[in-house]
């Protein structure tokens, strides 16, 4: 009863440690337990990242603020960060009433892919991080300011976390694969990895022989966006899956949060179990020709693409977890987004989302306040900066 009493008595709205979405804190320390973004603006929206991405001359990133209201932790914004200026802009275009999910830029760096949600501001609880596909050409010139041009949007509805192929002609991204309702009224249903050809408008299954009748899968929730490796040859990409398909062998991939690598269907597929993991590949973010496999989720660390040992370890949490990371194509920067993990299982809270919830709270008080939220890593020096952002109310266009 007194554990009961004492989860009423939390917060609505967790803290981030770190940084918060406000006027900026001191860098990699943590605020108090008490939420200060909600304490100082209840009216207000906190902002918080959810996942970066570098443009290929390293320049610049683009980083998702997300909203972390309760029923509006899918209110996202797309803003530019600018290395040299260490300056934060929005991202012209985006409309009130939407929300814009998951950016990222093509390897040519002339397109930023993206999804866009419609939502009425801050409630984007029903879209849970899915939206249509839409692109926007980037002019990004050597020491010059990038200009964006107006939102496309492409036939393609309900997707999430898109990436770029190598050669730029697809996007590849999860969707909703199945879905059915129950007698109860309740609704069911997986997602699945696609692709979609800009110039002839064809979308593609990319892992179909995992749903034939021996071999089935269901995954219910995305964790990484799904990338080629370098060579083309091995499909990788994280979700949630469920452990209510059985198969003789138990269950084709087990219940939990797998990093999965596709080899196609005549291959075997290899798949890992990515909670807690400190060592090896585990969740598997990016991958640089010379620097190696960027792993997680129980550190950040740079991987030897053959023995699978650690080269390095960009950052050591204590008690968190990397939600996600990226690598700029020079091998140069790394960035990556931290958060809070349950103690237990190393998963989130029940609502599966890359930021805080209240039963974090729990395990908050002795946690060291020495991580960033959203640490900036500079590979040729090793120097690890904490990343503070202002609300997106305070930031102006390019």
């Amino acid at each position: 009863m007194l554990l009961m009493l004492a989860s009423l008595a939390l917060p609505a709205c967790a803290p981030r440690f770190g940084n918060y979405g406000g006027p900026p804190g001191t860098p990699g320390r943590a605020p108090e337990v008490a939420d200060r973004c909600a304490s100082d603006q209840p009216e207000g929206i906190c902002w918080t990242p959810v996942q970066a991405r570098f443009h290929p001359d390293g320049q610049r990133m683009v980083v998702n603020l997300c909203s972390n209201r309760r029923n509006a932790n899918y209110y996202c914004r797309m803003v530019e960060y600018r290395m040299a200026e260490q300056s934060w802009h929005l991202i012209p275009g985006q409309e009130e009433g939407k929300s814009y999910l998951y950016p990222s830029y093509s390897n040519d760096g002339k397109t930023l892919a993206f999804g866009v949600a419609q939502c009425a501001q801050p409630y984007c609880a029903g879209e849970r991080g899915y939206g249509q596909l839409a692109t926007k050409s980037v002019d990004a010139k050597p020491g010059k300011v990038a200009g964006y041009g107006p939102p496309k949007l492409w036939p393609v509805m309900g997707m999430s976390r898109p990436s770029f192929t190598g050669d730029d002609q697809r996007v590849l991204y999860w969707r909703s694969h199945y879905s059915a309702r129950l007698a109860s009224g309740r609704s069911i249903g997986s997602i699945s990895v696609f692709a979609y050809r800009f110039a002839t408008d064809e979308e593609t299954h990319l892992i179909e022989s995992l749903y034939s009748g021996q071999k089935t899968v269901r995954f219910i929730d995305a964790w990484t966006s799904p990338r080629y490796s370098l060579d083309g040859k091995v499909l990788r990409f994280s979700g949630m899956v469920d452990n209510l398909i059985s198969s003789p062998d138990r269950l084709w991939i087990d219940g939990g949060t797998p990093d999965v690598e596709y080899r196609g269907a005549e291959q075997a597929l290899i798949h890992r179990w990515t909670d807690r993991v400190m060592d090896g590949l585990g969740r598997v973010y990016a991958e640089h020709p010379k620097r190696g496999i960027l792993a997680g989720p129980g550190n950040l660390r740079l991987v030897d693409p053959t023995t699978q040992a650690i080269r390095v370890v960009l950052v050591q949490p204590q008690r968190y977890q990397v939600a996600d990371a990226t690598m700029d194509r020079g091998g140069r920067w790394v960035a990556g987004v931290l958060g809070v993990r349950a103690l237990t299982n190393g998963n989130h809270s029940p609502k599966w989302n890359p930021w805080l919830q209240e039963r974090d709270l729990k395990t908050a008080n002795g946690m060291k306040n020495d991580v960033p939220v959203l640490p900036l890593v500079n590979l040729e020096t090793g120097a690890v900066q904490a990343l503070s952002w202002p609300n997106v109310e305070m930031l102006n266009t390019p």
